[in-house]
């Protein structure tokens, strides 16, 4: 890379060959807003519901708070419904198998026919 970088100061020289008027990034800023047209102030838009954009995330925050408890009051009356079936069929005596039974509505003959008949 020396080797390169000696050959082009050689043929160019040490000095850099370009050149800026003096002041001139002084003057650039008020030369160039003095060249660009003139265009009319454009005036912020104005909120029509000024009040709504502040009140906005706190609906949102409300809503989910809303939907919270009501999930978690579907959920526990859920569970407090399946709770009071097992409990009332605890307290009846019934089992499983006599709940299925009923919900059939077979009897004991059906069973046995049916206990009879799959061998």
């Amino acid at each position: 890379m020396t080797n390169i970088d000696d050959d082009i100061r050689k043929t160019v020289g040490g000095e850099n060959p370009f050149r800026v008027p003096d002041g001139y990034f002084g003057q650039f800023a008020d030369r160039l807003m003095s060249q660009l047209p003139e265009q009319p102030v454009l005036q912020e838009p104005q909120l029509k519901r000024a009040g709504m954009s502040i009140w906005r995330p706190r609906y949102w925050a409300a809503a989910c708070v809303c939907a919270l408890v009501s999930a978690t009051a579907f959920y526990f009356t859920l569970h407090e419904a399946d709770m009071t079936a097992s409990a009332e069929a605890e307290v009846s005596g019934s089992s499983y198998e006599e709940q299925v039974a009923d919900c059939a509505m077979m009897d004991n003959a059906d069973i046995y026919a049916y206990l009879c008949s799959a061998e």
